[in-house]
C-alpha cells in the first residue's frame, strides 16, 4: 500500500508539474501576443506631411552691354 500510495503521489506530482509548465507556456504565449498588439500601432509610419517645393524665383538675365 505505501509503495503504491509513493507511486501514486509520484504521478499526481508528474501531472502537477506537466500542467503548470502548459500553463506557465501559455501564459507566456499570451504575453507575448499582448506585446505584439502593443507594438504593432508603434510600427505603423506616420503619414510624412508631402514637401511642397518652393516656387524659384525666376533669375532674369540682365541685358550685357554691347
Amino acid at each position: 500500500l505505501r509503495e503504491q500510495l509513493a507511486t501514486q503521489k509520484n504521478e499526481i506530482n508528474t501531472l502537477i508539474i506537466q500542467h503548470l509548465r502548459q500553463y506557465q507556456q501559455q501564459q507566456l504565449q499570451q504575453q507575448q501576443q499582448q506585446q505584439q498588439q502593443q507594438q504593432q500601432p508603434a510600427v505603423v509610419p506616420k503619414p510624412q506631411p508631402t514637401v511642397v517645393p518652393k516656387p524659384q524665383p525666376v533669375v532674369v538675365p540682365k541685358p550685357q552691354p554691347t
